[in-house]
Parts: structure tokens; sequence; C-alpha cells
């Protein structure tokens, strides 16, 4: 028998009415107030499946009935179970399911009712593109070359808008120590490794000294601390701090269960995003990225298109699970290591078309990444070095690398990802961190199928802008005509670029005063 709650308090209330005396409760429904037996028959109504059937062996399927029909049947009604702010998702019947192939984000996409912008607006990139006029005619994988160096030059941060940048990390860094001159300030992500685009967010990372890399309980609560401490001097700025700087620090969130506490922040002279995090200085990836950026010439390329693909389709959002840069970078870097022997160092089309094969082919479920050493293995067996072999390369695909080095990376994984212990989170990434080799950068990226699934659709309208683009290519020598395809980036990075373009002017104007101000300083000091 169910327990009956109290009923609310207006029913409460008129128990304590003397000449009141109610039948039933309008706000309760399964309560007869003058029968016990009725009630108790409405909550078994209501608790019960709404059809029972008995099932025999032939098959046969019969409604069981209710023989007690004496009783008053009263409303039931089942109450309905509002719905969270949050959705809870049962990995293990996502892994069942392919992913969706994402269209790009309201911000970027063209409304159905609104005429095309300008081709300025919607194909941005084209204007750094050499001048046609000068150039011979170019196959589809010399095009393709061009549009994705176009694309990093578009993309790169102008001086005026690294000015600006300047600026706003300088404040940061002054509200910092403002509120605690001995703490530690590190740049970090893509403003460090020169992979910033013109709005990329401000990356910070703040330690104190005394944080040290064993996890104790302690330890473990450092970070909290000096976020803490940041984030009460952000909202109520003391009289002992610099005002005029805090104030131009506007807190947004602070992300406490996040599994790296996150402070979210914004610039407000610059509008431009900033993350606060407070961890050990311990894996520092930084001077790995710009070690593989000497190393490989187009890696920055690819790596903007890329980043910007991900980006327009709502896929970048690391709390969301989406693939954020560091991964991102290390996806790009093992397929260049992989098709190292196939393509010229400089031939980024090639490497462009190879990064879409490779992510759209893969079994996540089945093959994890290693980058050091170069190698795919199996999830179920394991790395071959943790096995004692050596790692075979060509039997997955790739051509095997120098393995000058391997000897020491065979703890790599070790014990850690070989293979994971629940079967739903199978689908995931594996991807080893080759500067933290215990490190899978993969674990996070709940949207890995909807990221492959994009990738594939990506890949069919490229190869069939492509082809339709050498057809014309080869009559346009002789008949002087254009390809009826404007640009083969489109289906990757095109979009309604308008609101990105007016935020980048904003930031000019910006940059522009701050540049004049420091040419008035060097002109008055001279």
């Amino acid at each position: 028998m169910p327990v009956l709650s109290p009923a609310p308090s207006a029913s409460i209330a008129a128990w304590r009415l003397p000449n009141h005396r109610p039948t039933t409760f309008r706000t309760e429904p399964n309560i007869d107030i003058k029968s016990l037996k009725n009630t108790v028959r409405a909550h078994r109504e209501a608790n019960r499946e709404p059809v029972v059937r008995k099932i025999y062996k032939k098959g046969q399927s019969v409604r069981i009935e209710d023989h007690d029909g004496g009783l008053p049947a009263l409303k039931v009604k089942v109450p309905q179970k509002k719905s969270g702010l949050f959705k809870r998702i049962d990995l293990a019947s996502v892994t069942a399911l392919r992913g969706t192939s994402r269209d790009l984000d309201a911000l970027w996409r063209i409304k159905d009712t609104e005429k095309n912008p300008p081709l300025h607006y919607r194909l941005p990139w084209l204007r750094h593109l050499d001048s046609p006029d000068s150039l011979p005619p170019l196959s589809a994988i010399e095009r393709l070359t061009a549009e994705i160096c176009a694309f990093e030059k578009y993309s790169s941060p102008s001086e005026e808008e690294q000015a600006a940048a300047n600026d706003a990390l300088n404040d940061i860094i002054e509200c910092v120590k403002g509120t605690d001159a001995g703490l530690i300030v590190d740049v970090i992500g893509s403003r460090a490794t020169n992979l910033a685009d013109s709005l990329s967010d401000l990356d910070i990372n703040v330690s104190s000294p005394d944080q040290c890399v064993i996890l104790d309980e302690p330890a473990m609560e450092a970070p909290f601390k000096v976020l803490d401490k940041l984030y009460k001097t952000l909202r109520k700025p003391s009289k002992t701090t610099n005002q005029s700087v805090s104030h131009r620090i506007e807190t947004h969130y602070y992300l406490k269960t996040a599994r790296i506490p996150i402070l979210l922040c914004r610039h407000k002279p610059t509008g431009l995003p900033i993350q606060i995090q407070s961890t050990p200085r311990t894996f520092d990836s930084r001077e790995y990225v710009k070690a593989s950026l000497r190393e490989y010439p187009t890696l920055r390329s690819l790596f903007k298109v890329l980043k910007q693909l991900l980006q327009m389709r709502g896929l970048t959002v690391g709390s969301h699970g989406g693939i954020t840069s560091y991964p991102l970078l290390q996806m790009i870097v093992a397929t260049l290591k992989f098709s190292e022997a196939r393509f010229h160092p400089a031939d980024v089309g090639n490497q462009f078309l190879f990064f879409l094969d490779f992510y759209s082919d893969i079994d996540f479920s089945t093959h994890g990444i290693s980058i050091e050493p170069l190698e795919l293995f199996s999830k179920s067996v394991g790395r071959a070095s943790d096995r004692g072999e050596e790692p075979d390369n060509g039997r997955d695909g790739p051509e095997s690398p120098n393995k000058a080095h391997e000897s020491q990376y065979d703890v790599t994984f070790k014990g850690r990802t070989r293979r994971r212990s629940l079967k739903s989170m199978d689908y995931l990434m594996t991807l080893q961190d080759p500067a933290n080799p215990i490190n899978d950068l993969g674990k996070s990226c709940f949207q890995i199928k909807d990221v492959q699934e994009t990738f594939i659709a990506i890949r069919a309208t490229l190869k069939r802008a492509m082809a339709q683009w050498d057809v014309p290519s080869r009559a346009s020598a002789r008949s002087g005509g254009q390809s009826v395809v404007r640009s083969l980036l489109e289906s990757c990075v095109g979009g309604d670029y308008r609101i990105y373009e007016h935020e980048r002017d904003d930031l000019c104007r910006l940059g522009r005063r701050s540049l004049h101000k420091l040419e008035e300083a060097a002109a008055s000091e001279a």
C-alpha cells in the first residue's frame, strides 16, 4: 500500500475550517476524504501499468480485467514529471547508432528567406588569393591548396587585432597580480602557440608557487582556492585592487564541477572570451606544439581550416563533448606522420583530403591512434609495444615510420587505454597525447560520431566540387571560359561571415587606438 503524502497547504487549511466539510480534495484527485478504500483504489490505479496482459504459451494475449467493479471510479491523474535542465543520455544506446552530419549553426547559416550576402561576406578568404588573371588555369588540387593557404592568411590576426588582444591579456594579468602578486600566470592555448585567429579565446593558467604535482587532498583543493579568490575579486573588487582594470573583466560562469575547474569571463572593451584555469605546471604541451609547427609547414593552415569547419557546426565546445584545439591538432599531426612519404611537405591540398579520408574511414570502436611511436592499434588486443612486439603499421594501412626512437616510448598508454572497461565507451576516439604519454585525448570527445559523419559528408561534397572544377578547366584552356564552381572550400568553411567581420572591425579600431598611443609615447620619448 502506498504511503499517503500530506495534502497541500490549501487542503490543510480546509481541515481547520469547522463549517467546511468537502467530500473530495479538488487539488488531490486520488483522495476521497469519506473513504479510505476509494483512496487506496485510486492510488493503485495511478501506480499500475495502463494495460496488463497475460501471455499464454500459444502466444495468445489476454487483457487481465479487474473484477472489483463495486468501487466507484475516481478520475485518476498521473502526475507529469517536469523535465530537468539537463537530459540524461544512455551511452549504451548511443554506441549502436550512427552519428549525425552537422549543418552550419544559426550564426553562420545563410537564411533561406534572405538574399545571399555579397561574395566577400560568404567567401571572404578569396580576396587573399593571387589574381587569377596572372596565373595559368589551376587543377582542382592546386586550387584547393591555394584556397587553404588563403584561408590561413584571412583568419590570422592583423597587427591591429593582435595589439587589441595583447591589451586584453595585459589587463587579465594585471588583475590576477592585483589579487595576489605571488600567483604565476601563464598564457596557454592558441594564443601561446601562434595558432589563434582574430577572435580566439584568451586562455590563461593561474597557479600558486606551492601548487605541487602530488595530488593529495590539500593539493586538489589548491586550484579551487585560487579560482575562488579570483572569482570574488572579479565580482566584488576590494579597495586594494585596481578597480579600473578589474571592471574591464566581466565574469560569466564559474564551472566548479568540470574535470578542470574553469572561470569563464569576457574582456569588456574587446569582447574577447577569457578562460582561466588553475592546474599544476606539469606537462607543458606548448613546446611540443611549437616543435610540430616547425616540423610540418602546412600544420597551421590545416588547423585553421579544420578548426573553423568544426566551429561553424558547433563541434568544438569541450563541455558538450566536442573536439577542442589541442586534440584536433594532434589528429592532424597523426595524419601528417602517416602520409609523410606520400605527399610533398607543402602539398596541403592532398594532406587535407588524406585527413578527411583517414577520419572518415577509421573505426574508432576497434582502433586507437598512437603518435609516439606512430601506430594504429587494436583496442581489443592492445598496443604492440605493451605486448613486447614491434608495431606493425603496414598491417593497418599507413606506412611504417622511422623506429629509431620507439624504445623510449614503450610505456606509452600502458595499462590505461589499451582497452576500455566500459563497453558503452568503445565508440570514443582513443588518441595518445605525445606530450603526456598516459593521457588519452579522445576520452571526452563524446561527439566524435557526429564529427566523423560530418567529415564523411564534407568529403563527398568536396570531391564532387573538385570533379566539376577539373572538367571545365580542361575546356577553359581552349575557350577561355571559367569554372562554375567559385570556391572548393565553400562546402567546408563557407557561410555568413557578416557578424564575424563586424566583430573583427571593432577589434581593429581598438587596436589602431592602442598602436597610435604607442607611437605617440615613442615620439615623446625621442
